[in-house]
């Protein structure tokens, strides 16, 4: 009997390679691989908003640091130039050279300067204190939509340099009662553009060395422009004689037109603004003679005490003449009217500004507190023992 084979229908078994055998992780291995994955993740992560949080803080803190030099070279330079009107030194004068109280600036105006300290704060020609609700709420202010907190700070001086060639009628010597001040300036400079401003008031200030006045643009003891020169009215007094026997005296020679400058600080918010914290802002007056908008220099100021000031007075019997070693005397006070024998005008002024605490300067971040910023601040005009003579 002869069997036949069939190689189709032989069935055979082949062993697979190991090259061939599927490999993959284990449920366990796959657990714990997920596991550190998350960790590295969470690590990472939590790396990653500290850093950045970090660099949050670091940025609001140098905002406000920054924001307070800025605030701080702003007061220092118009400190410096308290007081300042050519060559008019207002250190120790007197009233007779400031002749501004009440013509043109009304007492009320945050300009109408007083000659005397009547009301515990420093009222002399380049500097006033005043509560800041009575700057906001003065006549001359047209500030609205600002609630203030504590007191303003205002700092006046002339800006700018006009000379005056010729004033006009020439009379005999050595009185002349000029009617007109021909002047030359430049076309751009801060003179210059209150002479040109032909709205509001435009002050401007005509000093010498021994007498020191504001005037307005028209009204009955303002000015007027004829031709590019000053038409006065009513006329002023000019004195030909030795400026050292006529205090209280225009002098030739000495004249000075200059732009009328003031820079008020006030702390408080934008009433408008709703949920707005308090802040350090800062006022200009303006060419025509109009108080510009606030100015925002720091954010974030405390609520309360967010700005105070210490005024440093020379003492007049402290000045030395012909001294190699001035000894001169600062007192430092809050009230000035109890000093009367200081000059009209401080030598220095502290100023101290406080913003809130780090955790309610930006949401959600502790910036840390910054505190008692002071400032300590020069008034030229201020320090009559200057002017001595120096053996």
């Amino acid at each position: 009997m002869r069997i036949s084979t069939c190689s189709r229908c032989t069935s055979r078994t082949r062993p697979y390679s190991l090259a061939q055998v599927s490999k993959g992780f284990s449920l366990i291995e796959f657990l714990v691989a997920s596991a550190i994955s998350m960790i590295v993740l969470i690590a990472a992560g939590s790396t990653y908003f500290m850093t950045r949080q970090l660099n949050h803080v670091a940025s609001e803190r140098l905002v406000a640091q920054q924001d307070l030099r800025n605030a701080a070279t702003l007061i220092i330079r118009d400190a410096r130039q308290a007081g300042t009107f050519g060559c008019a030194n207002l250190a120790g004068t007197s009233d007779a050279m400031q002749t501004h109280v009440t013509n043109p600036y009304a007492i009320s105006h945050p300009l109408g300067l007083r000659t005397e300290i009547t009301d515990d704060q420093p009222n002399g020609f380049g500097l006033r204190v005043m509560p800041g609700g009575n700057f906001i709420g003065s006549g001359g202010a047209n500030i609205s939509n600002f609630t203030p907190e504590g007191n303003a700070l205002i700092f006046v001086y002339g800006d700018g340099y006009a000379s005056v060639n010729d004033y006009q009628p020439h009379a005999p010597n050595p009185v002349v009662n000029a009617t007109a001040l021909v002047i030359s300036t430049d076309s751009t400079g801060a003179t210059a553009q209150a002479l040109a401003a032909t709205t509001g008031t435009a002050p401007i200030v005509l000093s010498s060395c021994n007498k020191v006045q504001i005037l307005q643009r028209s009204g009955s003891s303002g000015y007027s422009m004829d031709s590019g020169n000053i038409k006065l009215n009513p006329s002023l007094t000019i004195t030909n004689v030795q400026a050292t026997t006529n205090l209280g005296a225009f002098m030739p020679g000495q004249l000075n037109i200059s732009k009328l400058a003031a820079s008020a600080y006030v702390v408080g918010r934008i009433t408008s603004a709703a949920g707005s914290s308090n802040g350090l802002y800062r006022f200009n007056l303006a060419p025509d003679g109009t108080w510009s908008g606030p100015q925002l220099l720091v954010a974030n100021m405390a609520d309360t005490n967010a700005m105070s000031m210490q005024f440093g007075y020379v003492k007049t019997n402290t000045c030395i003449d012909n001294a190699s070693a001035p000894n001169e005397t600062f007192t430092f006070t809050n009230t000035p009217s109890t000093l009367t024998d200081h000059s009209k005008l401080p030598a220095l002024i502290r100023i101290t500004l406080n913003v809130k605490d780090g955790s309610n300067r930006a949401s959600g971040v502790d910036v840390g507190t910054i505190s008692a910023y002071v400032i300590d601040a020069t008034i030229r005009n201020g320090n009559i023992c200057a002017n001595r003579g120096m053996g």
